[in-house]
């Protein structure tokens, strides 16, 4: 099976890690800390390494030592800004994939160019809030966003998404709202509501539990394309 980097092991990166490293796959987890021991003994046959996305230096030192004992097949990046300004945005979805997508480039170029071995394939975690639209339209992937409609924040965003899709065989993932365990803010909203509930207006919204979302990025790890 391929052996898959995560990077931004959070919420999300930790579940793709434990299903992945359960389903058989060598599973490295790059993030900004050491795990605690509880993390660590919950996610027995997990490589962790301390990766700080911003810093060039040390994501093409990480990247390299991973190199030096396994084959990276497959990257998944589910790094998420830590908080909501424009700065952080573009700290999390341009610049840390900018950083790493040149650390591959720097530390398997030269393997790629020498034989047939494709580089490693990049999946991007990148979230649906690229959609300015806000009037109840379906909405697919074949849609054409307008930059100009969107936030700093957001564009920052798609930034990231032309970097990665320049790039053979990368994908993009665009998640809605990720829910599951210590995330239910709507559930417990919709329980605390008078029953029975007058609704005037049909209001959507789109979202995806974190285990489904960690079975899509292994899938598009595992896939060949």
């Amino acid at each position: 099976k391929p052996t898959i980097l995560v990077i931004g092991a959070g919420y999300l990166g930790k579940v793709v890690c434990r299903i992945a490293s359960d389903a058989g796959h060598q599973v490295f987890a790059a993030r900004r800390s050491q795990p605690s021991p509880g993390e660590s003994s919950a996610l027995p046959l997990v490589h962790w390494h301390a990766m700080d996305v911003l810093d060039p230096v040390q994501v093409r030192d990480v990247i390299g030592i991973i190199a030096g004992v396994a084959r990276i097949d497959s990257v998944i990046y589910c790094v998420s800004a830590g908080a909501g300004s424009v700065e952080a945005y573009h700290d999390a979805y341009r610049h840390g994939v900018s950083n790493v997508l040149a650390a591959l480039d720097s530390v398997f170029g030269a393997t790629v160019q020498k034989s047939d071995v494709a580089l490693p394939r990049f999946i991007f975690v990148s979230s649906t809030g690229v959609y300015p639209e806000d009037e109840g339209q379906w909405l697919d992937e074949f849609h054409q966003i307008d930059p100009d409609r969107l936030p700093a924040a957001q564009r920052a965003i798609l930034e990231g998404e032309a970097l990665v899709t320049a790039r053979d065989g990368a994908v993009v993932a665009r998640f809605s709202g990720i829910y599951g365990p210590g995330r239910t803010r709507l559930l417990t909203m919709a329980r605390s509501l008078p029953d029975p509930l007058i609704i005037e207006e049909i209001a959507w919204t789109n979202r995806i539990h974190v285990v489904d979302g960690a079975r899509a990025l292994i899938h598009l790890a595992s896939i060949e394309c």
